[in-house]
């Protein structure tokens, strides 16, 4: 997962470059954790690294189970950053994904954002 985080910082260092201020940081962090999320894993992480169909599927149905439960949404969040800190943010973002709800997208990504590059 170190490997991804650098590669976002390097992303966001870009984007700081390209936006000359127009920007808030916040705003940077989030765009390129959006273009992260759009990425496939084989693009991103070693094929060692990478979560097989079986580790996604099993991570997707438990954060679909959480997310019956309208009051576990934030403790579907931490699934999320945990599995992220075990697996890699670019699997979790499958994870995420494969859940289909914009919300939760949302919410992780802000968690990652707060968790990994200290934006509140």
């Amino acid at each position: 997962m170190e490997s991804e985080i650098e590669q976002l910082r390097q992303r966001i260092t870009e984007l700081e470059a390209q936006n000359q201020g127009q920007k808030e940081r916040p705003q940077l962090v989030k765009e390129a954790l959006q273009e992260h999320f759009e990425k496939k894993p084989e693009d991103v992480l070693p094929q060692e690294k990478q979560a097989s169909p079986q580790i996604i599927a099993a991570a997707t149905q438990k954060i679909t189970d959480l997310k019956k439960d309208e009051g576990k949404h934030q403790e579907a969040v931490k699934e999320l950053l945990e599995f992220a800190s075990q697996n890699g943010i670019i699997n979790a973002a499958k994870v995420v994904q494969e859940v289909d709800d914009p919300h939760l997208i949302d919410d992780f990504q802000a968690a990652l954002s707060e968790t990994f590059f200290k934006i509140h």
